[in-house]
């Protein structure tokens, strides 16, 4: 894996199916048959390596409306659960929609994939969204960096990012896990959250975390606050 680019993954498992014959015969697929097959979404589980926690539920009403129009025309990535039915690869936005808009065919390429492959290959798809959330981009880095061993260096080869790149975003995981979960749910900005890291008091850090909630301050408001903090030397007031 350390000769390859993550980036590439994805795509080269889908072209490698692509140039196989399509079938329709569901027996075939089940048994790690190669092709554009179709079957009922209701069959396919979701990855339990996918990054993705939240997903945008007007894009996904927009998605649905679209599939229920139009069809899926590009097929999701799936591997052979071992019980008859199928578990998601790649896919996971159009897999949701499409149980919303309550197709009951979607079509699917089939690949026999192992679980070490799984992990990379759910954050290869991910990684380059550019919708990905902070938390969610810095927690798939981290994932990839216990599985393989690398250094910040060989991960931002691996996913073409710059090194400063990477090493941003995986600060994100030295905040406390309520501000985590803030920036997570989008009730802060990435920008609040580099200030705060700036706080290197953790005591201090959760104050000014409440104090962006309660008042609902802005990054400049935030940056603001804490430049007057400093010149003043003492920490932020209240609870």
């Amino acid at each position: 894996m350390s000769g390859r680019k993550l980036g590439r993954g994805l795509d080269a498992l889908i072209r490698r199916s692509g140039d196989s014959t399509a079938v329709t015969d569901v027996t075939s697929a089940s048994s790690g048959g190669i092709g554009v097959v179709l079957i009922d979404p209701a069959r396919i589980q979701a990855n339990q390596a996918q990054p993705r926690t939240h997903f945008d539920e007007q894009g996904l009403d927009e998605l649905s409306r679209s599939l229920a129009s139009d069809g899926m025309l590009q097929p999701l990535v799936v591997r052979n659960d071992g019980q008859g039915g199928f578990e998601l690869v790649a896919g996971e936005r159009r897999l949701r929609a499409a149980l919303r808009a309550e197709l009951t065919e979607v079509p699917v390429i089939v690949r026999d994939i192992d679980d070490q492959q799984m992990l990379p290959l759910a954050l290869a798809e991910n990684i380059q969204r550019e919708d990905l959330n902070p938390i969610e981009l810095a927690r798939a880095y981290r994932a990839l960096q216990d599985s393989f061993g690398w250094t910040q260096e060989q991960l931002a080869e691996q996913v073409r990012k710059k090194r400063s790149s990477v090493a941003n975003s995986l600060r994100f995981l030295e905040l406390e896990q309520e501000i985590q979960d803030s920036l997570l749910d989008r009730i802060i900005s990435p920008g609040h959250a580099k200030l705060l890291l700036s706080v290197s008091d953790v005591k201090a850090r959760r104050k000014w975390h409440r104090k962006v909630l309660s008042n609902n301050w802005t990054v400049r408001d935030l940056d603001e606050a804490l430049r007057e903090d400093k010149s003043q030397g003492s920490s932020p007031s209240g609870k």
